[in-house]
């Protein structure tokens, strides 16, 4: 089965790492400049080093269709650098996955591919995908809706996006982000963690740095551009989250779902 995902961050590498080893074949794709935060468990990263690998599974960066097909014959995740979704229509995809979460509409729709399929709250089943899955939502990660909107009726307000021992940490302004420390650094409240613009981005908790953007990146006013894990276990770093790994499920029951289409 061919999949495209659209996205390659922290959501869609989980559900790739699912899916792969459901031996799909997939092509994954997000920003020239991917706003992913825990990048040692993001696919994204393939497009700033040329290849990564996450828990075993390999992914290179592909420059077009042609390169991308070449690194699926290698048994590896094809990442490549299409914020426009132009992807879709150039491969037989058997299904479209999106986990793109910027922006309130979407462009994604139901001619995309045989199966599509869309994560978070703004994606409707019958309406601009077959099926969604809730991805950001604590108690109810990973529920596929076939049917009506996106979210239970019941869904308590207080469940959005809660991060239990991790928090995030938002840019001061708009420019250019430069980390001064690593994932996996030790911090304390009042550490400076990069520079925008000459503007420091200062740490509010002690902790562990689990999640950074990369220098260079473009960054708008109050987004999100590091996490800190106030645990001890270092090996968190290098595990994809269970709570995503959730979606990953969601995302692969409801392909079976739809098994007779392809």
């Amino acid at each position: 089965m061919l999949v495209y995902i659209r996205g390659a961050g922290l959501t869609a590498s989980a559900i790739a790492r699912r899916l792969f080893h459901a031996n799909c074949r997939i092509v994954m794709s997000d920003r020239e400049h991917p706003y992913a935060l825990r990048r040692t468990v993001c696919f994204s990263e393939a497009l700033r080093t040329g290849e990564t690998t996450i828990e075993g599974i390999g992914a290179s960066a592909a420059k077009d269709p042609e390169e991308a097909v070449h690194i699926l014959r290698e048994n590896r995740i094809a990442v490549i650098a299409d914020p426009e979704g132009n992807m879709r229509g150039t491969l037989p995809f058997d299904a479209c996955i999106d986990t793109v979460t910027y922006g309130d509409k979407t462009d994604t729709s139901m001619a995309d591919a045989p199966i599509v399929i869309g994560i978070g709250e703004r994606f409707v089943p019958g309406k601009n995908c077959h099926a969604s899955v809730i991805a950001y939502r604590a108690g109810y990660r990973g529920l596929v809706r076939y049917e009506g909107s996106g979210l239970p009726e019941d869904l308590p307000a207080d469940s959005i996006r809660a991060r239990g021992d991790t928090f995030c940490i938002q840019v001061p302004g708009a420019g250019l982000f430069y980390p001064v420390c690593e994932i996996g650094d030790a911090v304390s409240q009042g550490d400076t963690l990069a520079v925008v613009d000459s503007e420091p981005v200062v740490c509010m908790q002690d902790g562990m740095v689990c999640g950074i953007l990369a220098e260079g990146t473009p960054v708008s006013a109050s987004r999100f551009c590091a996490e800190i894990y106030t645990g001890k276990d270092r090996s968190r770093l290098l595990r994809t989250p269970e709570e995503m790994l959730a979606v990953g499920g969601g995302v692969l029951e409801a392909l079976l779902h739809f098994r007779e289409i392809y």
